[in-house]
């Protein structure tokens, strides 16, 4: 039923009902323990405003995906906040069983008159996602690069952010090729002397696969804070030491392949 093409008519078998059972056991479990913070309000914000979209466009297939989808991140940690709105917008597809929540959640009016939620634009923050799909991208990588070494048990994983110089360049690239795909203008307007062997190599490389552009471009400094952030999540799951460091101070030779959203690995 969530998958189905929005466009096609709604089917009904086991599957799909089995489906729409856990997704509302999973939301009755939902329990808003959390202080809000900067990632529950990008993805209240950016949710409310998504599903608020394919609901006016009469596209309930996508909003229920969406909400699912929501849900799923509330069920790591929920705000208040978070929890009142979802179920506002839950409402529109099981109104008494949104009653009823509402109503244990200690409200004394119905969720059926309460006004829709609101969108603040200010709050969604792309980085947000961006983040979380970095490091989800790094642990792929390292599981990847732990097969083809064919270690079955790691020691250490060490992480190297890429030169300081290239965020700069891959940001100012990103920009250009919107207007301006001609190898030789693209060389000619990114060359930077000191850089200028890699810059050329690069251009290139990155027309010829794009996907090696970030979607965001962090800076060193915002790159670095999220990877040291989440030493617990390594360290936890490998269950080995984790190493953080800068290309500009690192001898590792796999340094000179760092770049924006995607560091050296290195493990042993």
């Amino acid at each position: 039923m969530f998958v189905a093409d929005p466009e096609s008519s709604m089917e009904w078998n086991d599957s799909s009902v089995e489906s729409v059972y856990r997704f509302v056991k999973r939301i009755i479990a939902l329990e808003a323990k959390e202080k809000t913070n900067d990632r529950l309000e990008h993805y209240r914000n950016k949710f409310i405003q998504e599903i608020s979209n394919d609901i006016e466009n009469f596209k309930f297939n996508l909003a229920l995906i969406k909400l699912m989808k929501w849900e799923d991140i509330l069920s790591k940690g929920c705000d208040n906040k978070s929890y009142e709105d979802f179920l506002k917008i839950f409402s529109v597809f099981a109104p008494h069983i949104s009653e009823e929540l509402w109503f244990n959640s200690g409200k004394k009016s119905f969720i059926s008159i309460e006004s829709w939620p609101k969108v603040n634009e200010k709050k969604i923050d792309e980085k947000v996602e961006f983040s979380e799909n970095l490091i989800s991208s790094l642990i792929e990588d390292v599981n990847q690069v732990q097969k083809f070494a064919k270690i079955e048990n790691l020691k250490k994983i060490k992480f190297v952010i890429a030169n300081d110089w290239k965020y700069s360049f891959i940001k100012k690239f990103k920009d250009m090729i919107e207007v301006e795909r001609n190898v030789g203008v693209l060389i000619k307007s990114l060359m930077d002397k000191e850089h200028a062997k890699e810059i050329s190599a690069l251009i290139p490389a990155l027309l010829k696969n794009p996907t090696k552009v970030p979607i965001i471009v962090l800076t060193q400094k915002e790159e670095l804070k999220i990877i040291e952030g989440s030493k617990k999540i390594f360290e936890e799951k490998f269950e080995c030491k984790f190493e953080i460091e800068l290309a500009e101070k690192s001898s590792e030779i796999k340094a000179g392949n760092a770049m924006p959203g995607k560091p050296a690995v290195i493990i042993a």
